[in-house]
């Protein structure tokens, strides 16, 4: 048998991770879920500027009058708690993949084995400036929430709608604007 037939040590296993969840977008609230049925060893954090979600499967329905905005809001308190999950209120500045390190606005700084990003998104309307003030991108939600009424408010006159973008989400949209207008 020569040295390199001999059995090497086993590392030893990490036994909890930290695991830090940046955003309470959709992906997140799958992981809420499997945590809260795991029994895996895992120290979590889910950070977010807010601990309720608007839930964007029910923005069409809210646009068309179907729901209240109460009514397509997620709240992540209970989902958190039921998961192990602490839930801090804040937002993720910066990230030192390095150092498996993220900072947050407040200057706090946290360690993750396993970091998961859903902090949604936001559309690049830089190329559409031709558009100015008659553009109102869908995300992000909370933006466009707050601007919807001003769009009701201008179709109650001689009033255009153009849904930028495919998929079963525009079409979505524009139905649920048609049903708005009416």
């Amino acid at each position: 048998m020569t040295d390199t037939d001999q059995p090497q040590p086993v590392a030893a296993q990490k036994t909890t991770y930290r695991l830090i969840l940046a955003g309470g977008g959709h992906a997140q609230l799958s992981v809420l879920k499997a945590l809260a049925n795991s029994a895996a060893q895992v120290d979590a954090v889910l950070i977010t500027p807010s601990t309720r979600q608007i839930y964007s499967g029910m923005l069409p329905g809210w646009m068309a009058g179907h729901y209240s905005l109460s009514d397509c809001m997620i709240d992540l308190r209970p989902l958190a708690e039921a998961a192990g999950v602490r839930l801090l209120s804040g937002k993720v500045v910066g990230i030192d993949a390095g150092q498996r390190r993220v900072e947050l606005s407040d200057g706090t700084r946290l360690d993750y084995d396993v970091l998961s990003l859903d902090v949604g998104s936001e559309t690049d309307t830089s190329w559409l400036e031709a558009a100015g003030t008659h553009l109102l991108p869908v995300k992000p939600l909370g933006e466009f929430i707050k601007q919807w009424p001003n769009v009701l408010a201008a179709a109650s006159q001689d009033y255009r709608l153009v849904v930028v973008g495919g998929g079963a989400a525009g079409v979505e949209l524009a139905f649920a604007a048609q049903q708005a207008f009416v």
